[in-house]
């Protein structure tokens, strides 16, 4: 037994198949397949209609050709005889009555039979009607059927006229020329309603012929065939009407199909537009759900690094006193002694050290920044050794070009951060190099009142993929890395109303240019004056 449409609700048989169905229309595949699906359900009916359209105009092509060779046979048959009489006759003048009376008798097609000499003059006439009417309205016929009278004469053969209109009927004139020296010719206007009839391969006729002027070009329509016979060409044409009911079906369901399609292709549409917009809806909570998390995290770090600071600034505190305390004691005992220098410089970075945990910890908490004037130069050359020393660990040599003497508004610890963070990614970029000579260049510039600082490198470079998100928070390409560096980097730049971006650089290495605004310029020339 088929299950029953709740038992498939209660199932949820419903559900798996939208579900199904979405899993097959993210895939492209799916969708090409839906589109085409699509298509073949659109062009389906219309296919359909071609068909059987096609199937018609076959069947009244074949009722139609069928029927017109029975006509030309039974127009022929008819013509044979009525030139046999003709011929057959010596004195065709004074036997016009006779053959023309038993003519108008056995024939109701014939409507009238008249006696013309070469010139197209209406000798004798027999009709059904009174015989001066017809003569009278003959009379106007004659410029119309010279042509086919001349043709009839000098060519000794039976000969048609156009198809013309002559007392609501359709008719024809057919000349019968006498082959004998009287050069007469007997004329039968013929009525070509007897011609047209409903024809059909069965009981139901589904076919009307109608006959009608020569009509050269063929018809359009579904439902009309226009036939020209050789023998006819240029006089008439037969018109073939289709009578069957299927068209009339064919176009009542036209529009309803219109409107199915339509529907279709707007569920369709609704459905693409409704999934889509899932998508979307879900990728951007997917987006929201990973900047919270990266949010979280860096709020934890944040934390983090606010405790770790005040951790580590108590023993740095420690140290820098028992430098002094070293200090002193030397003094009283040894004031020449070697070590005194030593104990300065762990003074000194002890409380470097402090002022870098301070530094960092305001950048996580709201407010200005504390910031200064700072000769650019001059700081270069306070950090040149400590960078000089760390290329020399790694083979790497250092180029640091700053040509004057360009101030701005920074904080100068947490910028040489930035300068060294930079330079320790050169570094560990270049290890990775084959390069025998590997270097490091700094340059400083100014242009249209920003200063701009160049970090750059030769060693291989950052991937094209992966250069739009490296100032990204936890992004890292390193096997040991946190993919903090250089989003603090940037975070400290901005902070002083710069950019920190990455460059194309000559070299073929990784460029980063630090642009910040520029305070005043002064030349070491104009300085030492």
């Amino acid at each position: 037994m088929h299950p029953r449409i709740e038992d498939l609700n209660q199932q949820g048989y419903w559900a798996k198949i939208r579900q199904s169905a979405n899993r097959w229309m993210s895939r492209s595949g799916g969708l090409w397949l839906a589109c085409l699906s699509l298509l073949m359900l659109i062009t389906t009916p219309w296919w359909v209609e071609k068909a059987i359209t096609n199937a018609m105009q076959s069947r009244t092509h074949q009722s139609a050709l069928q029927y017109t060779q029975q006509l030309s046979a039974r127009l022929e048959a008819a013509q044979t005889n009525y030139d046999r009489a003709v011929s057959a006759t010596s004195s065709p003048r004074e036997d016009f009555e006779q053959i023309a009376q038993q003519w108008v008798k056995n024939s109701p097609h014939v409507l009238a039979v008249q006696l013309l000499d070469a010139y197209g003059h209406v000798l004798k006439i027999i009709s059904r009607t009174l015989p001066q009417q017809i003569a009278d309205e003959q009379s106007a016929f004659t410029p119309l059927n010279r042509i086919s009278l001349a043709h009839a004469l000098e060519l000794q053969t039976p000969t048609y006229s156009a198809l013309y209109k002559w007392r609501d009927k359709q008719v024809v004139d057919l000349f019968i020329p006498h082959d004998g020296p009287s050069s007469v010719a007997y004329v039968l206007t013929l009525d070509t309603q007897p011609w047209t009839q409903v024809v059909g391969e069965d009981d139901d006729k589904m076919l009307s012929v109608e006959v009608v002027p020569f009509h050269k070009k063929p018809s359009k329509e579904v439902s009309s065939y226009y036939l020209n016979f050789p023998e006819w060409e240029g006089l008439w044409t037969l018109k073939f009407q289709s009578k069957d009911p299927m068209l009339g079906i064919l176009a009542a369901l036209r529009p309803a199909f219109f409107v199915i399609t339509l529907m279709v292709i707007g569920m369709f549409f609704l459905h693409w537009r409704n999934f889509q917009l899932r998508q979307k809806t879900e990728a951007q909570l997917q987006e929201q759900s990973r900047l919270l998390d990266k949010q979280s995290r860096l709020s934890m770090l944040g934390e983090m690094s606010a405790s770790l600071a005040h951790e580590i600034n108590q023993p740095l505190t420690s140290i820098s006193n028992y430098a002094v305390a070293g200090q002193l004691q030397l003094q009283r005992t040894d004031p020449n002694s070697p070590l005194q220098p030593l104990l300065q410089k762990i003074h000194e970075q002890s409380q470097r050290a402090a002022q870098v945990l301070v530094a960092v910890r305001g950048m996580t908490q709201p407010g200005p920044m504390d910031v200064a004037e700072v000769d650019l130069k001059g700081l270069l050359a306070g950090l040149e050794p400590h960078l000089r020393w760390l290329c020399a660990q790694h083979q790497v040599g250092l180029k640091i070009l700053c040509n004057a003497h360009w101030r701005a508004r920074l904080n100068p610890i947490l910028f040489e951060q930035v300068i060294l963070n930079l330079v320790k990614n050169s570094l560990q970029a270049l290890d990775e190099s084959p390069r025998s000579s590997k270097r490091i260049k700094i340059q400083v510039s100014s242009a249209h009142g920003m200063l701009d600082i160049e970090v750059a490198d030769n060693g291989p470079g950052i991937d094209p993929d992966h250069a739009p998100r490296i100032f990204d928070s936890f992004f890292t390409t390193k096997a040991q890395g946190l993919g903090i560096g250089l989003k603090l980097c940037r975070s400290v730049i901005e902070r002083h109303n710069g950019r920190l971006t990455l460059q194309k650089n000559s070299l073929g290495g990784a460029c980063f240019l630090i642009s910040l605004p520029l305070l005043s310029e002064t030349n070491s020339q104009a300085k030492s004056t």
